[in-house]
């Protein structure tokens, strides 16, 4: 009976110290995962020049970073005469500290597994380049759908990039282009239309155009160039579905940019005199997103017992460290729960 009454105590020892090890651990946990610092991500639905002049401009153009609230855009697509680019053209950008923004294509997948901190996307409805291009009423391309997505992603502390289009219900010379088959497969087919079309002499049509940079990805879903007869001088170009994403920087955002109000005095970011250059909240111009301390220097007063050209703390106090002082409370709460526990069951036990 004794032993029984022993093992049992041991027992109840074991779980008390793997419950309060639990307590201190969870206490001692840093919150959030994978936040992004900062980054930047831009789109737009099509854009269209002639020879080196913008006949039309990036249009429905959206831009987002860290500091800005999410930005979506639309507009009808600009006839350009001798070019005529037609459709409904949107775009959206955003970036956000928390990984919570989910892909938007729906026929393929990014290589970057979401959800995400940063994503770009520029896409077409109902779109249609050079009508009567190679007949009357026969534009050179006509298509359903165009979206172009660019996303970025942080995951232990590292920043992955990713970058994919899809097109649905795309015609090129009158002729339906299968968008079931592999990429090779689509460029052969879109090749093959614009060869028996004669349009290869004058045209060229690229699919998912992917540039990687040091810092960042973008794509063009669709790239038209139309050439001249000689066929080497480009007389238009014409993108649609653009988005990128660059810059993205893993870690704990600047307090000028991180949506909280670090310092108390009931604004934060842009908002906060603080976080303005000149101390103006009301001046958009000297706003800085990057600056990591949401306190007014000019007009903050010295803290007591602290000189104004000495770093030493106050008098009796030591400097806190390891964290503010809501977590160390807690953690050192936790320790004390834990200790507690442990003390009254060796009581029991002797």
């Amino acid at each position: 009976m004794s032993n029984a009454r022993s093992t049992r105590r041991r027992a109840a020892f074991v779980a008390t110290l793997v419950a309060s090890l639990a307590l201190v651990t969870a206490a001692a946990a840093p919150a959030g995962a994978d936040p992004i610092g900062a980054g930047e991500a831009s789109a737009f639905g099509g854009q269209a020049q002639l020879t080196d002049q913008d006949a039309l401009p990036p249009t429905a153009l959206a831009e987002s970073d860290l500091a800005s609230e999410d930005a979506t855009a639309s507009a009808i697509g600009i006839p350009a005469d001798p070019l005529l680019v037609s459709g409904t053209l949107n775009a959206s950008a955003a970036v956000h500290t928390d990984s919570d923004l989910t892909s938007s294509l729906t026929e393929v997948t990014q290589a970057v597994e979401g959800p995400y901190n940063a994503k770009a996307l520029g896409s077409v409805e109902e779109a249609e380049v050079l009508v009567d291009a190679v007949e009357a009423d026969v534009s050179l391309l006509t298509v359903g759908a165009v979206r172009a997505e660019a996303v970025a992603v942080c995951r232990a502390g590292v920043v992955d990039y990713s970058a994919n289009s899809e097109i649905l219900q795309l015609n090129i010379g009158g002729e339906p282009v299968p968008l079931n088959a592999p990429l090779q497969d689509l460029i052969d087919g879109i090749n093959d239309v614009l060869t028996e079309s004669t349009l290869d002499q004058v045209v060229d049509v690229e699919r998912n155009v992917i540039t990687e940079s040091a810092d960042g990805i973008s794509v063009d879903a669709l790239v038209i160039t139309v050439l001249s007869a000689a066929g080497d001088v480009p007389l238009a170009t014409v993108r649609l579905g653009h988005a990128e994403v660059s810059g993205v920087a893993c870690g704990t955002p600047p307090e000028c940019s991180d949506g909280i109000d670090n310092d108390g005095d009931g604004l934060a970011d842009a908002d906060d005199p603080g976080c303005h250059t000149d101390g103006d909240a009301s001046n958009p111009d000297s706003y800085d997103p990057n600056d990591d301390s949401e306190l007014d220097e000019a007009a903050a007063p010295a803290a007591p017992g602290v000189s104004d050209n000495t770093e030493s703390p106050a008098s009796g106090q030591l400097p806190a460290t390891g964290g503010n002082a809501a977590a160390t409370a807690g953690l050192a709460g936790a320790m004390a729960a834990g200790a507690l526990g442990l003390v009254a069951l060796r009581r029991r036990m002797i």
